[in-house]
């Protein structure tokens, strides 16, 4: 187990080497980020020539991901444009835990990154679970049902939420809950009562507002942002849990439990369900990793200030540091997961053996 650990980790060497190279030059390539500040009639052509050099965008390609990895403290760096050096670099590389400078907050860009993983972990964590515990309930009781009408409900919601785009679900959700709910009144017994309704945007109320802040505030703004990242995902899992569960359920070893007596919840949740999970952990292994990612559409449609918020308004500014860093995690994540996954494996099937 532990060669084959170690191959793994050998082989995902280059593969993350790669990824960091063309995702360095394809977005370097574009240009450099900075070109909006000669729009800044408060910064001079001199100026502007002085903060690219300092940053590297007026070096060779080449040069800049030779710099990016090895650092650029070893260079004189002309900023004046008379071609003599004047000044050393300040980026120490890669190799050394530098990874670089955010151009749009001036701040380290594992810092930038730093301060939004929380908030993304917090969102996609929560709507794993969610997905999970929905996606095995479901996926079970309409394994066990099969054909009946609750089966036929669960699979044609699924079938409409799964072909459902989540920027229509995270809208319709806004629509109903949030602005619906405000508006409609109910009656009880004489008396008018206003419909509880979710907020929308952010991940807490304003100061001064009543609880802001609260662990119960923060709970109450994640409820419909945690609702559409779960419902797509429920939807698909639970398909694959109830496929994958009729495919035990009608095995021989599962007749001849039944034949021994042994009692129905046993057969389903100890014998049957152990087997059947075996593709939920690969759906599980491939998609955990891009939690990090962040819910792009769904954290900007509720303002929640996570990694897709932060990914999308450096891919607008070309914050290329930031988008690097993003996209090496992601990859690192991936290698990690498909690894986990492949070990448990082997704990949930005995036949699998790694040499």
């Amino acid at each position: 187990m532990g060669a084959y650990v170690l191959r793994r980790i050998l082989q995902a060497i280059p593969l993350l080497v790669m990824i960091g190279v063309m995702t360095f030059l394809l977005i370097r390539a574009l240009g450099n980020p900075l070109e909006e500040l000669r729009n800044d009639p408060r910064v001079s052509e001199e100026e502007f020539f002085r903060i690219s050099s300092i940053r590297g965008y007026n070096d060779p390609l080449p040069l800049q991901f030779v710099n990016w990895v090895i650092g650029d403290d070893w260079m004189l760096r002309d900023i004046d444009g008379d071609g003599v050096g004047d000044v050393y670099g300040e980026n120490r590389g890669i190799i050394r835990g530098d990874f670089g400078e955010s151009d749009r907050l001036n701040k380290p860009a594992a810092e930038v990154i730093g301060s939004k993983l929380p908030n993304t972990l917090l969102l996609g964590v929560s709507a794993y679970v969610v997905t999970i515990v929905f996606a095995l309930m479901l996926g079970i009781f309409t394994a066990l049902r099969q054909y009946s009408v609750l089966d036929n409900i669960v699979t044609a919601v699924s079938f409409v939420l799964f072909s459902m785009p989540i920027f229509l679900i995270a809208l319709l959700a806004v629509y109903i809950f949030a602005v619906q709910f405000r508006l409609a009144e109910i009656t009880i017994f004489g008396n008018e009562i206003q419909l509880p309704y979710f907020p929308v945007q952010g991940m807490q109320s304003l100061p001064g507002r009543p609880n802001a802040g609260t662990l119960t505030d923060r709970l109450w703004h994640m409820v419909l942002p945690v609702t559409c990242l779960a419902a797509i995902s429920i939807a698909g899992y639970s398909r694959y849990i109830r496929a994958s569960m009729l495919d035990v359920l009608n095995s021989d070893y599962i007749r001849t439990a039944r034949s021994k007596g042994l009692p129905e919840r046993r057969i389903t949740f100890i014998h049957a369900l152990k087997n059947a999970s075996l593709p939920l952990v690969t759906l599980v292994g491939l998609d955990l990793p891009f939690v990090l990612g962040g819910a792009v559409v769904t954290e900007q449609i509720f303002g929640w200030d996570g990694i897709g918020l932060l990914f999308i308004t450096s891919l607008g500014t070309l914050d290329t540091d930031v988008l690097v860093l993003l996209v090496l995690m992601i990859a690192l994540a991936v290698v990690i997961f498909q690894l986990l996954t492949d070990l448990f494996y082997a704990v949930l099937d005995p036949r699998v053996r790694y040499a």
